[in-house]
């Protein structure tokens, strides 16, 4: 391994390709830049989400809200707590978002016994899709707010 010290970069990349073959040289080479480019992401402000989903009013129990830009190419989610509340782990740039609301993942099969009616869900179909959700959201930089109440 010291050999690869004294090397040159183009060396170093002669050196990888012979020992580990091309494919894996250049899947390495992709997932480092993939990584730096995920690290340049922080540069600008960024808009913190936390709130509340309501239905008719009354907490929503439990589900998914997620925030997503088709333009930016980004989205971030939460679950909901038995209150409703959410709070996004991830900050996203500011800028109009659509929101989803989904039910939670069903558990996996083998955790339920047989014949065991899987949870129905509250929440409206259309919350469901962005394509067909009319939720909304600006995203300002620091702290937001945001609180939505679900029509069946």
């Amino acid at each position: 391994m010291s050999e690869l010290y004294r090397l040159s970069c183009r060396d170093f990349r002669t050196v990888l390709a012979s020992r580990y073959g091309q494919r894996s040289l250049t899947l390495l080479v992709s997932l480092l830049c993939l990584g730096l480019a995920g690290c340049s992401s922080g540069k600008g402000p960024v808009g913190y989400v936390a709130g509340n989903v309501t239905l008719q009013e009354k907490p929503l129990g439990s589900g998914y809200i997620a925030f997503s830009s088709s333009t930016k190419g980004l989205a971030a989610g939460a679950n909901l707590n038995p209150a409703g509340e959410f709070k996004l782990t991830d900050p996203l740039p500011p800028g109009d978002y659509i929101v989803t609301v989904t039910p939670p993942a069903a558990p996996p099969p083998l955790s339920v016994p047989a014949g065991t009616p899987l949870p129905k869900s509250d929440i409206p179909e259309k919350y469901r899709s962005e394509k067909k959700t009319d939720l909304k959201f600006t995203i300002k930089a620091g702290a937001n707010k945001a609180t939505f109440d679900l029509k069946p």
